[in-house]
């Protein structure tokens, strides 16, 4: 119930930015669009569906301050590849949509999908839709070492 009332929120949010006028609507259109939108499933995002389905080349990107500093491909079959998705099998639910632009931080992607790991939270974007999950302390920090520390011991070794 509190993911529809976050989605209730981003609409208002998106209807306000567009000016959208609803006292024009009328009481029922306005109720049959507010019984739609509260029939909808959890409203969170198919990440592990996204995942497991995408069997392109999934690009690793870290970044400082907007710059990027490390790049490398997770390969198909990858240790790293079934870790990120056994995270988001762990870590399905507590999406909520976003608006907002973020700058990247540590960014997984793909041409369907785009993963990015900011302090604090993670967006994940599929399409023109976003959604934002907010991490406890531990949980940024395993996802940070899941997608950092390995490619960088890799690459010294």
């Amino acid at each position: 119930m509190a993911e529809r009332l976050d989605l209730l929120q981003t609409l208002a949010l998106a209807a306000s930015s567009m000016r959208v006028n609803l006292r024009s609507m009328g009481w029922t259109k306005l109720c049959i669009i507010c019984a739609c939108l509260l029939a909808l499933p959890a409203c969170s995002p198919n990440v592990v569906g996204t995942l497991e389905k995408d069997g392109g080349p999934w690009m690793l990107e870290r970044y400082d301050n907007g710059r990027l500093i490390h790049s490398e491909t997770v390969d198909t079959g990858s240790r790293r590849r079934a870790d990120i998705i056994n995270w988001a099998k762990a870590n399905a639910n507590g999406w909520r949509p976003s608006l907002s632009d973020y700058a990247p931080g540590v960014v997984v992607f793909s041409a369907s999908f785009k993963l990015n790991l900011r302090s604090g939270f993670v967006v994940f974007g599929r399409g023109h839709l976003q959604y934002e999950r907010s991490l406890a302390s531990d949980e940024g920090r395993k996802l940070d070492e899941l997608l950092t520390d390995r490619a960088e011991h890799e690459s010294k070794n």
